[in-house]
C-alpha cells in the first residue's frame, strides 16, 4: 500500500501544470503499418511552454497500467512519440460506431523538475474503405416460367459492407449489363436501415428461344476508391405447354393385303413436341370424334407409347375401298394440347402374297430408331433389310425402294438390301428423319410391304459460333473506372450440347486495356482512357465452343473513348500585348484573345471574359469571342498602360477556365497642344541692346508637349507676326530668338512678336502667345561688346596683334622641336598607335569640313556675301585662301557636342597628351589664342598630325580679319579641318556638316537625320547648325538655356553652364571669336 500512497501524493503534487481535462487528440486512419506515428504527446501537451528546453527534454512518457492499449500502441519514453503496435482494424475495434476513439492515460515525469504529470490521450480511428461488399452467395439460380406475366418479380438477397461508417457502406446497386433488357433491379431502401433487392420481369420469356439467362447485380460503396460486390444470377426458365405436338406426316397411306394376320402392325405413327418434359410426352390414339368410329376401333388399334399402328381384325378387299381414319398425338401437360392427323389404308386383294420385309440395325439405337452421326462418311451402312417372299416366279420377284434421297438401299445378292449413306448430312438442317422402305413383288396385282424407321442425326461440331454481329460499336467515357462495362457481345453456336457451349476471349490486340467475362461476354475497361491521347480502339473478341477440337468465331469491337471535361482551356500565349490608340469611342475594338482547349464538342468551345476583380477597375471590356473594347474614352497621358486579368471558360459540365494577363498600351493621339512656359502673361517680355552683334541669341522659348514621344511632341517654332522689319529670326527646332539684322534706333524700341509653337503631327496643333522684345538704346552692360573707334581701339589691335605673333612664333618653335622627338618615337612605337597614312589631295578636301552660317544659324535663308574658306595642306604645310564671293562663318553649336564626338578617341588622346608640353606657358593667355580643341586645328603647320606634340595654334590671318561691325555686313569664316584617317577609316566625301562621316574608328556614331535623342529634343542634321538645337528638352527641367550677350560666350567651355551634357571630358569643341 505504500507505493500507492507515494503515488497518490505525486499526483497531488505535480499535476495541474496543464488545465483540467485537457485532453490531447490525434487522428490516424485504420489498417496503417506497424509502428505508424500516431503523434507526439510531448508536442501537443503545452509542457515546453512552462520549462526550459533542458527540463522539458528531461520528460518521460509512459502508459498508466492500461494493457489493452499498450497492445496497440507504444510510447517512445524520451520524446514522447505515441507510435501503433498493430496494424488496427477499426470495424473488429469498435464495431459499427460511426466515431470510434480509443483512449488512454500516459504518465509524464521527470525527476530534474520533480514533476508527475497524467496526460489524457484519445485517438480518433477514423475508417478506410478496406471491405468490399459481399453478397451472401456469389452465385445464385432461380426458376421462372416463361409464361410468367411481365412485372413478376423475384427477391434477391442484399449484400454486407464490414466498413463501420456509412460513407463507407453500400451506396447503390445495378445490374449489368445495364441495357440487359429482360430484367430490372428495383432496390428500396428498409425503415431499419439496408436495402431491399427485387428481380422484375420486363420482357415476356419463351423457353423455346432463351431456356437461361445470366447476369450480374452489383453493390457499390461510397468510399473514395469505390469497391464492387458481385453477384451472379442464373435465370433458368421452365417449360409451359405452349406447343402441339406435330406429326412427321401430314397424312399417312399404307397398303394392307387383306387377310394379314391379326395384331400385324401396318404402320408406325411419328409426332414432336417443342416443348421439354411432360409437355413434350406423347401419347397417340384414334380419334374419338369421327364416323364410322366402331367399325374403326374393330379393324385398327394404335399403341398409345409407341404410334405403332396394328390390325386387329380380318380385312376384307372391296373395290375401290380405302379405310380412312383420324389419329391423335397429345402431349402430357397439364392442358393437354392435341394435334390430329389422317390416316389412308388400302386392302388389296390376295392373289399372290406380299414380301415380308424386317429390318436389323447396325448402329446404336432403339425400337424403330437409329442413331448415324452427322460426320459418316458416304457409303456408311446404317442397317440391313431382309426381305423374303415366299412366292414364285413374278410374284416371288421383288423390288425395294427407299424414301429421301440422304440413304439408298443397295442390294445384298439374294439377302435382301443394306441401307447406306447417300450424301452428307447435316444434324442442323434435319435432326431426325422417317425413313419408309416399300418391297413390291411382280404380282398382278403388285403386291407390297413396307416398314417405317426412324433415322437421328447425331451432333459433331462442325459449326463455329457465330457472334450476333460481325462488328460491335462501343462507346465509353474517358476516365472510366477500371470495370466499367463496354459492351455485351454474344454468339450462337447452331452445335448442341457441349459442342454448342460459347466462351468468350480477347485476342492481343486488345493490349490489356480490357476485360471479358468468359461466360457473359460482358467486356469492361481494364484500364484508364484519355481521350485527348486516344480516342479510338478496335480489338478482336473470340467466341470458342467446347467442342473437340474446338471451333473458333471471330468479331471485331470498335469503341469510341467519349469525351469528359477534363482539359483546363488555354491561352494561345502565356500573357498577351495589345495597343489602343487614345481618344477613340466608346466600343472601340482593341484586340482578340485566342485559346485551346484539347476536349471535343461542347467541352471545346469556350468563353472568354475579364476577371471579375478587373471588371471594375479598367475601362475594357471582354467579349465571349475574346474581343477586347473600351468603355470608356482612353487617355493616354492620365494612364498609358493597363494591366488586368481575362479568362478563358469553356462550356463543359462542370465548367473549367484558365487565366491570364493582358497588357494594354494606349497609343498616343494628337491630342494636347503645345505647352508655351516662355513668354507667358506674367513674363512675356525682354530687353537687349540694340548694339549686339548680329547673330547674337535674344532669348528662348520654352514649350512643351504632354503627347507621347515622336511627331505629336515634336515641336516648330515660328514668328507668325510683328516682326516686320525682318529684325528677329527663330530656330526652327531650338525655340532660340537671334537679331537677325542691324537696326538703327535713336531711342528705346519695343517689338511685340506673335510666337507660334506647333507639333509635327499630320494634323499639327499649333498654340500662340506674344513676346515684347525691346531694344535699348543705351546698355551698360553689352558696351563692352561693341568695338570701340578711336586710339583705344587702334592700340587694342596694336597689342593684340604683337602679343599674337610672340605666342604664334614661340608655339611654332616648340612644335619644330616636338616633331624631331616624335619622329624619334615612331621608329620606337607600334604603328597601331601612330600610322601616318599617305593622305591625297581629295581626302584633304573631304575631310571633317566643319561649316557653320548665319544663315543657318538663323534658319532663314540669306544672300551670300564674300566667302572665304581656309585649308591646310597637310602635307606641304601651306596655307591656302579661297575666295568665292561669300563670307561664310562656321561656328559649331555649343550644345551639340554630341556631333562631333565621333571624332577618334584614338587621336583626342594623342593631342591630350600635346598638352604635356605646354604646361609651361600660360594657361589664361592660351585660352584666348589657341582653339581649346583639336577640331579647328587646321590653321598650323602641324594640324591633324597624330604625333604627341601640341598644334602650336595661335592667332593667324583670319582670325585677325575676323572683327565685326554693326556697319559692315555680316561676314562668316569657313574653317576647314582635316582630321588625319586612320588606315581603316574611309574618307569622308563632303564638306558639309549634314553629310560628313565620322572615322571608322570612332567608338559612338554621330545622330543620323531625324533619330530621337531625348523626350521632347532631337539630334539631326538639316545642312543649318541651330546652336540651340536640344533646347526642347528644356520645357520639363524649365530652365533658362539662353547663353549670354557677350562674344565671349563662345570662348569658353559652358557645357555645364548650357546644361548640356557632354558624353566625354575630352569634347571641348567650341571655338573663339577674335
Amino acid at each position: 500500500m505504500k507505493p500507492v500512497l507515494v503515488f497518490l501524493s505525486l499526483t497531488g503534487l505535480f499535476c495541474g501544470t496543464l488545465s483540467e481535462n485537457a485532453v490531447i487528440k490525434f487522428t490516424i486512419s485504420e489498417e496503417l503499418p506497424t509502428s505508424t506515428v500516431v503523434g507526439d504527446i510531448g508536442e501537443k501537451s503545452g509542457l515546453q511552454k512552462n520549462y526550459t528546453t533542458e527540463e522539458f527534454n528531461s520528460i518521460h512518457y509512459k502508459f498508466l497500467d492500461q494493457s489493452i492499449m499498450q497492445t496497440r500502441f507504444t510510447i517512445n519514453e524520451v520524446s514522447g512519440e505515441v507510435l501503433t503496435s498493430v496494424i488496427l482494424d477499426r470495424e473488429s475495434i469498435c464495431g459499427y460506431k460511426e466515431i470510434c476513439i480509443l483512449d488512454f492515460d500516459v504518465a509524464a515525469y521527470s525527476n530534474m523538475i520533480t514533476l508527475f504529470e497524467i496526460l489524457s490521450v484519445e485517438v480518433e480511428l477514423t475508417d478506410e474503405n478496406d471491405n468490399i461488399p459481399t453478397f451472401p452467395q456469389s452465385n445464385v439460380t432461380f426458376q421462372m416460367q416463361e409464361s410468367s406475366v411481365i412485372g413478376s418479380t423475384i427477391s434477391l438477397d442484399s449484400a454486407t459492407d464490414l466498413d463501420s461508417t456509412r460513407l463507407n457502406s453500400i451506396k447503390s446497386y445495378e445490374i449489368v449489363p445495364e441495357k440487359f433488357g429482360v430484367f430490372g433491379l428495383n432496390v428500396t431502401t428498409k425503415a431499419g436501415g439496408g436495402f431491399q433487392l427485387t428481380l422484375r420481369l420486363l420482357q415476356q420469356l419463351d423457353r423455346e428461344t432463351t431456356d437461361h439467362y445470366q447476369f450480374y447485380v452489383i453493390a457499390k460503396d461510397g468510399g473514395i476508391k469505390q469497391n464492387i460486390g458481385t453477384m451472379t444470377v442464373n435465370i433458368v426458365v421452365t417449360d409451359y405447354n405452349d406447343h402441339s405436338p406435330e406429326f412427321v406426316q401430314q397424312q399417312y397411306n399404307v397398303t394392307v393385303a387383306e387377310g394379314v394376320a391379326i395384331d400385324t402392325s401396318i404402320l408406325t405413327l411419328s409426332a414432336t413436341d417443342k416443348d421439354i418434359g411432360d409437355n413434350a410426352r406423347i401419347t397417340y390414339g384414334l380419334s374419338s370424334r369421327q364416323s364410322d368410329l366402331d367399325m374403326i376401333t374393330s379393324l385398327f388399334e394404335i399403341e398409345s407409347a409407341s404410334g405403332v399402328v396394328k390390325v386387329i381384325g380380318d380385312l376384307v378387299y372391296e373395290t375401290g375401298k380405302v379405310h380412312k381414319f383420324s389419329v391423335e398425338a397429345s402431349d402430357h401437360g397439364n392442358q393437354p394440347r392435341v394435334t390430329q392427323t389422317t390416316v389412308y389404308v388400302t386392302v388389296l386383294d390376295v392373289g399372290n402374297n406380299p414380301p415380308t420385309v424386317s429390318i436389323n440395325f447396325l448402329s446404336s439405337g432403339s425400337a424403330g430408331l437409329v442413331n448415324v452421326s452427322e460426320s459418316a462418311n458416304l457409303k456408311t451402312v446404317i442397317a440391313h433389310i431382309n426381305v423374303i417372299d415366299t412366292d414364285s416366279g413374278p410374284n416371288g420377284r421383288v423390288d425395294c425402294t427407299i424414301s429421301g434421297s440422304d440413304f439408298e438401299l443397295s442390294p445384298v445378292g439374294d439377302k435382301g438390301y443394306i441401307v447406306r449413306v447417300n450424301r452428307t448430312l447435316d444434324r442442323e438442317t434435319r435432326e431426325i428423319q422417317n425413313i419408309s422402305v416399300v418391297c413390291r413383288d411382280h404380282g398382278s396385282p403388285v403386291l407390297s410391304s413396307s416398314l417405317h424407321f426412324l433415322v437421328r442425326i447425331l451432333d459433331e461440331n462442325d459449326n463455329k459460333p457465330v457472334f450476333h454481329q460481325d462488328t460491335y460499336f462501343a462507346f465509353v467515357e474517358e476516365n472510366s473506372k477500371i470495370g466499367a462495362m463496354i459492351k455485351q457481345v454474344g454468339a450462337t453456336d447452331i452445335d448442341i450440347g457441349r459442342n454448342a457451349v460459347v466462351y468468350y476471349y480477347l485476342t492481343d490486340d486488345a493490349q490489356g486495356r480490357f476485360a471479358i467475362n468468359s461466360i457473359s461476354g460482358v467486356i469492361t475497361t481494364y484500364t484508364h482512357f484519355d481521350r485527348e491521347q486516344r480516342n479510338h480502339y478496335e480489338f478482336t473478341v473470340l467466341a470458342v465452343d467446347s467442342g473437340n477440337p474446338p471451333m473458333t468465331g471471330s468479331a471485331t469491337v470498335v469503341l469510341t473513348v467519349t469525351d469528359v471535361n477534363d482539359n483546363y482551356p488555354t491561352f494561345d500565349g502565356d500573357s498577351f500585348q495589345f495597343f489602343v490608340q487614345e481618344n477613340l469611342a466608346i466600343d472601340a475594338y482593341v484586340g482578340t484573345l485566342s485559346a485551346n482547349d484539347d476536349d471535343e464538342g461542347v467541352n471545346k468551345e469556350v468563353i472568354f471574359s475579364i476577371a471579375p476583380s478587373y471588371a471594375d477597375r479598367v475601362p475594357f471590356y471582354v467579349m465571349s469571342d475574346g474581343a477586347i473594347k473600351t468603355n470608356i474614352r482612353l487617355d493616354r497621358e492620365t494612364k498609358s498602360i493597363y494591366t488586368f486579368e481575362v479568362e478563358v471558360r469553356d462550356k463543359g459540365t462542370p465548367p473549367l477556365s484558365t487565366a491570364t494577363n493582358v497588357i494594354l498600351h494606349v497609343t498616343d493621339d494628337n491630342d494636347q497642344a503645345p505647352v508655351i512656359q516662355f513668354p507667358n502673361k506674367g513674363n512675356n517680355s525682354v530687353s537687349i541692346s540694340y548694339l549686339v552683334p548680329v547673330g547674337t541669341t535674344i532669348t528662348k522659348v520654352l514649350a512643351y508637349d504632354l503627347d507621347e514621344e515622336g511627331p505629336n511632341s515634336r515641336l516648330t517654332y515660328s514668328i507668325k507676326a510683328g516682326n516686320h522689319h525682318d529684325i528677329f529670326a527663330i530656330g526652327q527646332t531650338s525655340g532660340n530668338i537671334y537679331l537677325k539684322r542691324a537696326y538703327s534706333l535713336e531711342s528705346d524700341e519695343t517689338f511685340r512678336l506673335e510666337i507660334s509653337v506647333k507639333d509635327n503631327a499630320p494634323q499639327p496643333k499649333e498654340t500662340v502667345h506674344h513676346l515684347e522684345i525691346i531694344l535699348k538704346y543705351s546698355n551698360e552692360s553689352t558696351a563692352s561688346l561693341v568695338p570701340k573707334t578711336g586710339n583705344t581701339n587702334v592700340i587694342i589691335s596694336i597689342v593684340v596683334v604683337a602679343f599674337t605673333f610672340v605666342i604664334s612664333a614661340a608655339i611654332i618653335t616648340t612644335i619644330c622641336i616636338l616633331r624631331r622627338h616624335d619622329k624619334k618615337l615612331e621608329m620606337k612605337h607600334s604603328e597601331k598607335m601612330f600610322d601616318k597614312p599617305e593622305v591625297s589631295a581629295d581626302d584633304k578636301i573631304k575631310k571633317g569640313d566643319l561649316t557653320y552660317k548665319v544663315e543657318d544659324v538663323l534658319d532663314t535663308p540669306k544672300k551670300k556675301k564674300k566667302e572665304v574658306s581656309f585649308s591646310l595642306d597637310e602635307a606641304y604645310g601651306s596655307m591656302q585662301h579661297d575666295y568665292t564671293g561669300t563670307t561664310d562663318l562656321n561656328i559649331p553649336d555649343p550644345l551639340m557636342g554630341d556631333m562631333y564626338h565621333d571624332q577618334s578617341n584614338k587621336q583626342i588622346k594623342i593631342l591630350q597628351h600635346h598638352k604635356l608640353h605646354l604646361q609651361a606657358y600660360d594657361k589664361e593667355e592660351e585660352q584666348k589664342n589657341i582653339l581649346a580643341q583639336p577640331l579647328f586645328d587646321n590653321l598650323s603647320d602641324t594640324s591633324g598630325e597624330t604625333a604627341n606634340s601640341d598644334s602650336g595654334r595661335g592667332g593667324s590671318d583670319v582670325d585677325l580679319s575676323c572683327q565685326m561691325s554693326m556697319q559692315d555686313e555680316l561676314k562668316t569664316f569657313t574653317f576647314n579641318y582635316f582630321n588625319k584617317k586612320q588606315k581603316s577609316s574611309t574618307p569622308s566625301t563632303s564638306s558639309n556638316i549634314s553629310s560628313s562621316q565620322p572615322s571608322s574608328n570612332n567608338k559612338h556614331r554621330s545622330p543620323r537625320s531625324g533619330e530621337n535623342s531625348g523626350r521632347y529634343g532631337q539630334k539631326h542634321f538639316t545642312g543649318s547648325v541651330d546652336v540651340f538645337h536640344t533646347g526642347s528638352e528644356f520645357p520639363r527641367d524649365k530652365k533658362d538655356s539662353r547663353v549670354g550677350n557677350s562674344m565671349d560666350n563662345f570662348t569658353k567651355d559652358n557645357s555645364k553652364k548650357s546644361g548640356h551634357k557632354s558624353k566625354s571630358k575630352s569634347e571641348k569643341w567650341f571655338p573663339s571669336y577674335v
